[in-house]
């Protein structure tokens, strides 16, 4: 992947990343009580993948509707702001 993770897009909004984790362990959908909380952001999202059988590396076999997708800086315009903190994505 070429560019630095600036969010995640997920159930129809995008978000930062702390806003992110803090949707998914509320998401009683999510295996979140199988994965490490002093993991990092990727590396929980790479667990929890595995676990629901979906490849993070073609984001083409699944939905953000149901899993989230990286939003990398060439991606995001000046004024792009997390649906939850209201923060700009480009100041994470």
């Amino acid at each position: 992947m070429l560019g630095r993770i600036v969010g995640y897009t997920y159930a129809a909004d995008n978000y930062c990343e702390s806003c992110l984790v803090e949707l998914l362990f509320n998401n009683p959908v999510m295996p979140t009580d199988k994965v490490d909380s002093w993991l990092s952001t990727e590396d929980g999202l790479n667990n929890i993948a595995k676990i629901l059988g979906i490849d993070r590396n073609d984001e083409n076999t699944f939905d953000s509707g149901h899993f989230p997708k990286v939003i990398i800086d060439q991606m995001i315009d000046t004024n792009d702001r997390c649906g939850l903190c209201d923060e700009l994505l480009e100041d994470e």
